[in-house]
This record gives structure tokens, sequence and C-alpha cells, in this order.
């Protein structure tokens, strides 16, 4: 034992060289570890804005009107299926919060887009290329659909910020947003009311 002190007493300084020297090979370790997940994920989010993307423009005629052509909405099905599975790869919180924000844009975008679908026939048509009638597989059509809807298990940030705060926050009910006042008044009073008792 004695031994073992006069060792570490006389080479107390080859002995923290090494620890720090252990210590600095880790730390490089985990940062690189890191610098990698985010680069990879930086990688995956620009293969997914280009799925949704692809699976949008499957899906738009050119003028801003859905098409009917059955394989146009399964190859739209088809990208937002593979967006969806590609998405479970992010392992970064940033970027995880990055895609829901694209996909918030892409699900809009589906929403205006399928609204545009005047009656159920739309659903039939006549395939241009070999003029037969067919119509739009189901399966496609609910996985393009539910692209448009926001997910029930999916919490909505909005939930997370009190109304009053935000008005209060921004002084929204100034003179400079008077419409936005009045419309609250008139149509919210227990929303106003409750700005006032927090004023």
């Amino acid at each position: 034992m004695q031994k073992l002190i006069f060792f570490f007493r006389d080479n107390w300084i080859a002995i923290a060289a090494i620890i720090l020297s252990i210590t600095s090979f880790c730390f490089n370790v985990l940062k690189n570890i890191k610098d990698r997940k985010l680069a990879n994920d930086k990688e995956l989010l620009e293969q997914l804005k280009q799925s949704m993307q692809l699976a949008y423009e499957a899906m738009e005629a050119g003028n801003g009107s859905p098409t009917n052509i059955r394989t146009r909405w399964l190859t739209s099905a088809r990208h937002i299926t593979r967006y969806r599975e590609l998405k479970q790869s992010l392992k970064t919180r940033l970027f995880r919060t990055i895609c829901d924000e694209q996909e918030e844009y892409w699900s809009n975008r589906f929403y205006v887009l399928l609204q545009r679908i005047p009656d159920s026939t739309f659903f039939e048509c006549i395939n241009p290329e070999e003029l037969e009638e067919e119509q739009i597989e189901p399966g496609s059509a609910a996985i393009v659909y539910s692209m448009s809807v926001w997910p029930k298990d999916k919490p909505d940030p909005i939930d997370a910020v009190a109304f009053e705060t935000i008005v209060e926050r921004y002084g929204l009910f100034s003179p400079k947003y008077k419409h936005f006042c009045e419309y609250i008044w008139r149509k919210h009073p227990s929303l106003a009311e409750r700005v006032k008792k927090q004023a």
C-alpha cells in the first residue's frame, strides 16, 4: 500500500495527463457521435422535404386542382408512406421539430388541394393513356387524405400558449389592433374578460 502511495506521489503529473487524455478522448468521441447524428438528420430532412414535395406534385394537376388519375394518387400515397417511414429515423429533437414544421406546411397544401374535389364522381375517371374507365384506389386515397388531417394523438402547439399571455405580451388589445380586439369582445367575451383581469 505504501509503495502505491509513493508511486502516485512521484508520478502524479503522468497520471493526471493520462486521465486528461482519456477524458478528452471520450469528449471527442461523444462530440463526433453528436455531429454525425446532426449531419445525418440534416441530410435526411432534405429527403423528407423532397418526398413531401413529390407527393404533392403527383396530386396536383398543374392548375391548382387535384388530379383524378389513379396512378398519380398511387404515386403520391407511396411518397407519403415512405416519408412517414423515413421520419422515424430522425434522431435529433431539433430536426424532428423542423420536420414537423414542414409537415404542417404540406398538410395545409394537401388540405386546400383536396377541398377542390367537386363530388364523389371525381374518384372515377377515364385513363387517358388506355382510354379505359378506372377508379382511384381506396387505400391510396385514404393515405393522401390522411396527409391533410391533424393526427388525433399529436399535441397542438397552440394549446401550450395561453390566449391572454399572447395578447398581453404582444399588446394585441392596443388601438393598433382595433379590429381584432372588437372581434374578441363581440364573439369571445370570456376571453376578453380573462385578458382584462390579467392586465
